[in-house]
């Protein structure tokens, strides 16, 4: 298995293109089959074509949910809180349904396995993003309770930029947010080359 780290807002952006993912994730399905020599089942979808285009033959997505009903996004299922998996073979006959059905089986259990590393990968990143990486890995790996104390070698770095009250007002959010991460990226890379250098 590949873990590949897609940017969160491509992610939100294809849950709004037409795929089978997006279709499962607004609860019109908890399956979906495709036999992608087929032009009518190529035409579903536009990943199906680029499938196709590969060679593959049968493909199928499964989708299961789990947890109380909640509102993760606006526009999808309300309850969505779980994993889809999809599975392509290059097979000239495709998936046989004994085929599906062993697959099927194993689902739940790869879905509880992937919801399980998504929040793991969220939790980490939290406390990250909050706490610093050596901090959140303590607190992550129970090292950490009231009171403990600890010396490290560090460097506190502490950055303004000029007309960042007036840009923020003068500027979209998004068009915003997007200087100041390009800001402080730039402003971090070059605090570590002069961390590295001395």
């Amino acid at each position: 298995m590949v873990a590949i780290d897609i940017p969160r807002e491509k992610v939100f952006r294809e849950l709004f293109v037409p795929s089978p993912f997006s279709d499962m994730t607004t609860n019109k399905s908890r399956c979906m089959t495709a036999n992608l020599s087929d032009p009518d089942d190529v035409a579903r979808y536009p990943i199906f074509q680029q499938l196709a285009d590969e060679g593959i033959i049968g493909y199928a997505a499964f989708s299961r949910v789990f947890g109380t009903r909640q509102t993760v996004l606006s526009g999808l299922n309300e309850d969505y809180r779980g994993a889809s998996i999809s599975f392509c073979t290059g097979r000239f006959s495709g998936f046989s349904q004994s085929d599906l059905d062993g697959l099927n089986r194993l689902i739940t259990p790869l879905c509880l396995c992937a919801r399980i590393a998504n929040d793991q990968f969220l939790t980490a990143e939290l406390l990250e993003t909050y706490l610093g990486r050596i901090s959140g890995k303590q607190v992550l790996h129970g090292h950490s309770a009231r009171g403990d104390g600890k010396s490290i070698e560090c460097t506190l770095f502490y950055s303004d930029m000029r007309n960042s009250l007036g840009l923020s007002q003068s500027l979209e959010i998004g068009a915003y947010l997007a200087t100041m991460n390009q800001y402080f990226t730039v402003r971090r890379a070059r605090c570590w080359a002069m961390v590295v250098r001395r």
